[in-house]
């Protein structure tokens, strides 16, 4: 799971309603709202924000070997390097099917290829390798062209969280550079309690690791991160909360 060291914001807006006037009972519904993320409906009124680390855990170890082939690919969330030859390969960790990334390269060039393996037969491809699928032959002919220009959209939608993807670039016809797509797939849901008779309402977020911290806004804010995925003492209103 994600690890708490250097925050990226990976939207997803959690507006949870406590009301004064329901029955004591508990409701679940998934967490799917948000500014870049996940969008979607509540039973009652709802959106998230989710506030995480990039992960290195999921992926292999970086390589100690010298980087032979500097990657001109800009802005990954890890660069590592093939043992096998020296590339300086590029990851990104999609943050589910809404994480899309803008991929661009430094420099201004003439020409733009970007590309994307589609294996079939005999290629096969390993994304938690640090090696481009490159040794032999079989996946020269399984590279499709995705895009030209010089920047490429990726979609986070089209990156199978399974298997992930891999896709190149080269600029005026020159060298390739590879990099490496991951997708992580997150279930969110809650549990709250209204505030009835004076007892004061309670919101528990599910469905996440002990990774993440958690932090309330009930409309003044967001207040301080806590390791705790419940908030208790609310009264009635509408609370945001970020994890």
């Amino acid at each position: 799971m994600i690890p708490k060291r250097t925050r990226r914001l990976w939207h997803v807006l959690l507006v949870i309603g406590i009301t004064a006037f329901s029955a004591s009972a508990f409701e679940n519904s998934p967490i799917f709202g948000g500014l870049l993320n996940w969008k979607g409906g509540f039973a009652i009124s709802g959106s998230a924000e989710t506030h995480a680390e990039a992960s290195s855990n999921s992926l292999s170890p970086e390589s100690s070997a010298l980087p032979l082939f500097s990657t001109i690919i800009l802005n990954a969330d890890q660069e590592v390097t093939c043992s096998d030859n020296g590339f300086t390969i590029a990851r990104f960790n999609l943050c589910g099917d809404f994480d899309d990334r803008m991929i661009s390269v430094s420099g201004s060039h003439g020409s733009y290829q970007w590309q994307q393996l589609v294996p079939g037969g005999s290629c096969t491809f390993d994304v938690n390798e640090d090696c481009p699928p490159i040794i032999g032959n079989e996946c020269n002919t399984s590279w499709q062209t995705v895009g030209s220009a010089s920047t490429f959209t990726l979609s986070a939608a089209g990156v199978p969280a399974a298997t992930g993807a891999e896709f190149r670039v080269r600029v005026d016809g020159g060298s390739y550079y590879y990099f490496k797509v991951k997708k992580s797939t997150i279930t969110q849901s809650y549990v709250k309690r209204d505030f009835i008779c004076g007892v004061p309402g309670r919101i528990q977020v599910t469905n996440l690791s002990s990774a993440y911290e958690y932090s309330l806004d009930s409309g003044s804010g967001f207040g301080p991160w806590q390791s705790s995925a419940i908030f208790v003492g609310l009264t009635p209103g509408t609370y945001i909360v970020k994890a």
